[in-house]
């Protein structure tokens, strides 16, 4: 079994069977709920967001690495090899100004995510969950089958195998502000999170994707239809 945490769980083999005849049927019992939430959560993901092989053919972006520093991943540590330049940068769009335009004025004409307020921490921003945005998020399956899913795989080969494993969580479109130009220092929930620039860079001044260990002087910063993605 794999053990989530930092370098001191590294190494650690742990035989369940033997747990749960030392814990008895409680720790039994808590495994089982485990296992069955986690299969509940991967349902729902399915039945908002595309769940399957990637595209085949499906084009494999050229990226740039930059390192996650002293911070190591919580999971999958021993199959990442860390450390690694797990902070993986495209160096192409993955889609153009114009289709990034069409998606925003679905988003506000039909999904009306500008009427809603996001919170983050003290932060209040514009934009909203897209599990409850429908055109976009046909959208965003789509990008998920044809570009997404292939470029996650492509990047971290260590845990991902095959890339119909893959479950999408906790997916925003977001717009900040003056008043609140960011979100929260936080830390994503996913194994490997993401983040697309969907506007153009002359649209707006600053911005930027923090990371501690690179500090504040030296955002990642992306145009419109280029990507990050990282470990979570």
């Amino acid at each position: 079994v794999r053990v989530r945490g930092g370098a001191e769980l590294e190494g650690i083999n742990i035989d369940l069977g033997a747990l749960e005849v030392e814990l008895g049927e409680d720790f039994s019992a808590a495994l089982a709920l485990n296992v069955a939430e986690h299969e509940r959560d991967c349902d729902r993901s399915c039945s908002y967001f595309y769940c399957g092989p990637s595209e085949e053919g499906a084009k494999i972006a050229s990226v740039r690495n930059i390192s996650m520093g002293s911070l190591g991943p919580e999971d999958f540590r021993q199959e990442f090899a860390y450390p690694l330049d797990l902070i993986k940068i495209t160096q192409e769009p993955l889609f153009s100004a114009k289709e990034a335009a069409q998606v925003l004025k679905i988003a506000r004409e039909i999904d009306k995510v500008d009427d809603n307020i996001f919170p983050s921490g003290k932060y209040r921003l514009g934009g909203d969950w897209i599990t409850k945005m429908g055109p976009t998020r046909e959208w965003f399956n789509y990008l998920l089958r044809t570009k997404i899913f292939a470029n996650l795989a492509a990047s971290f080969p260590q845990i991902i195998t095959n890339a119909s494993t893959l479950r999408a969580h906790s997916v925003a479109l977001l717009k900040y502000n003056a008043s609140h130009p960011q979100t929260d220092t936080h830390v994503d929930n996913g194994i490997v999170a993401l983040t697309i620039a969907m506007s153009p860079q002359s649209d707006y001044t600053g911005g930027g994707t923090f990371f501690e260990h690179l500090g504040e002087n030296d955002l990642i910063q992306m145009d419109v239809g280029h990507a990050t993605w990282r470990r979570g």
